[in-house]
């Protein structure tokens, strides 16, 4: 478990919603990028995600965001 997992016990907590800013666009799977996914399909392969953050998305039925804030303009606090 990493800070991944923690922030989404965080974010269940306080009933906010969940968006993991990272430096990559989201989760490639056979190198494409997905829109979309379920979380159990996460389970067992390697992404940007860690390891343990499916299991705890589909324990407490939450869904993550995942957006590169490296790119201007994709976040914007208001």
């Amino acid at each position: 478990m990493t800070s991944d997992t923690i922030a989404a016990w965080v974010a269940f907590k306080l009933g906010a919603r969940f968006i993991k800013v990272t430096d990559v666009d989201g989760i490639y799977l056979n190198g494409t990028l997905q829109k979309e996914l379920r979380a159990e399909e996460l389970i067992g392969i390697e992404t940007c995600v860690d390891a343990e953050l499916p299991n705890y998305l589909m324990k407490y039925k939450m869904n993550c965001e995942i957006i590169n804030g490296n790119c201007p303009g994709r976040v914007v606090m208001r």
